[in-house]
């Protein structure tokens, strides 16, 4: 199984802040935390440590930071022969402050204008793919080569000419932020808003292969012409900024291995809401066997288990990478409340059914 991610990996930069700071303002820390993080590049740490053959294309900083994003992936065995170094931007860099009060989470994020990638050809076929709409040519291009390519796109700026790459792929993983945007819709916390704001989306791209983050960490869908809403899962939440990330390496780890899409919501959702308890992104990644172990995904963890140990799904790293074996239980990250299986089922709330765009829409 090759996979491919396509983005720009970034470096963050958490500083925990007493409270959010007014226009001049001091404060003075003696901690910060710093990873690799963008979906893309989580992504690919994720799917890499849970056992499958992931290559990263996109490019990077001449910079300071240029190791720490290289040895981030040669640890997690991630194939980087198509990561190419830019000489004129930096590497993105994101700036996040958590607001110790609220939890809530400013972020500035910066990302160089220059910086994409110039070589197109690949040495293999990839069978699943990540995008994350940072590097729109790279994207184009693995796009265009692999007609048969399942893919995930973690789609986040209102953007015409992004928005028209991510209907080409097979999933839609995007935000509330970006679904309220896009379509003005009114939020008043019922469902019927939700369903409403979900048909206002297909109304517009004329596709409901959209799963939409919410804001509270609901996760809304469409399963055989219904939307439903997925509960969150309550947490002792930490830093909120490896959710999305985090949900989008592991839907394609799931759709990857053959779970419906019930599955993979819930699979990705519990993955997600574990790496909460942690700072970072790429340091948040929980193991595979304490997301299985807490998924509620009781009749399919065995499955799971012995898809992971069959040849086929061992890892074909380059070099001397070691192969994934199968699983074994592990004690888990955080203890879960109810001790209950953490994923509710999920409830249809409205059919929606998908119809042609609105050519007149601007996006």
């Amino acid at each position: 199984m090759e996979i491919i991610t396509v983005g720009k990996p970034a470096i963050n930069i958490y500083m925990n802040l007493v409270e959010f700071p007014q226009d001049g303002d001091i404060f003075r820390i003696n901690k910060k935390v710093e990873t690799v993080g963008n979906a893309s590049a989580t992504s690919a740490c994720l799917l890499a440590k849970w056992g499958f053959h992931v290559n990263y294309v996109g490019s990077i900083g001449n910079d300071s930071y240029q190791e720490k994003i290289q040895n981030t992936f040669k640890e997690h065995k991630i194939n980087t022969k198509y990561l190419e170094t830019d000489y004129e931007g930096g590497s993105a860099v994101n700036h996040l402050i958590i607001n110790n009060a609220t939890k809530n989470i400013t972020k500035i994020l910066y990302s160089s204008d220059t910086s994409a990638l110039k070589r197109f050809k690949f040495d293999f076929t990839p069978d699943w793919a990540v995008f994350d709409g940072t590097d729109v040519p790279a994207t184009l291009g693995v796009i265009n080569t692999n007609a048969d390519l399942k893919s995930v796109f973690y789609l986040n700026t209102i953007n015409k000419e992004i928005n028209n790459i991510a209907k080409k792929c097979t999933w839609i993983i995007t935000n509330q932020n970006y679904a309220v945007n896009l379509t003005k819709a009114k939020l008043d916390g019922s469902a019927e808003s939700y369903v409403s704001m979900y048909q206002q989306l297909v109304d517009i791209n004329g596709q409901s292969n959209y799963i939409i983050l919410l804001n509270n960490h609901k996760i809304l869908y469409v399963e055989d012409g219904k939307v439903k809403m997925l509960p969150d899962l309550q947490f002792n939440n930490v830093d909120t900024s490896s959710f999305d990330s985090v949900f989008t390496g592991a839907f394609t780890f799931a759709q990857a291995m053959g779970l419906t899409l019930d599955e993979s919501v819930k699979f990705a959702n519990t993955a997600a809401s574990l790496s909460l308890s942690v700072v970072g992104e790429v340091t948040s990644i929980p193991e595979l066997n304490t997301v299985m172990d807490n998924c509620g995904l009781t009749e399919r963890i065995m499955e799971l288990k012995n898809k992971m140990s069959d040849e086929n799904y061992q890892k074909t790293q380059v070099g001397a990478a070691p192969q994934a074996v199968a699983p074994q239980p592990v004690a888990p990250q955080q203890q879960v409340a109810p001790q209950q299986p953490v994923a509710q089922p999920v409830t249809p709330v409205q059919p929606v059914q998908p119809v042609a765009p609105n050519t007149n829409q601007n996006v």
